[in-house]
């Protein structure tokens, strides 16, 4: 995600990421990969859904690394418990 980020300011950081992390046009394969992995496993909640937990737990991800002290340690289980319980019917 931090990678992300930083592509999106400075596309120069685009070129030296793995080449298996990215498809023909150059974009981030792992939310296809598990939106593909999701659709075929039956798990409940359709592609929206999916998006939405990548969004909002990748983001959780980058809060916990830049700003630790704004969501503690001992709140990140109910956090995730709470957004996939929003998120997917």
């Amino acid at each position: 995600m931090g990678g992300q980020v930083a592509a999106a300011a400075q596309p120069d950081v685009l070129a030296v990421l793995p080449l298996q992390f990215l498809d023909e046009t150059r974009r981030v394969v792992d939310l296809k990969a598990n939106i593909d992995f999701h659709e075929s496993s039956g798990m409940p909640g359709d592609r929206d859904a999916v998006v939405l937990l990548y969004l909002a737990l990748n983001w959780l991800i980058v809060e916990r690394l830049t700003l630790p002290d704004v969501f503690p340690e001992d709140e990140i289980a109910d956090l995730v418990s709470t957004t996939v319980d929003r998120i997917v019917p």
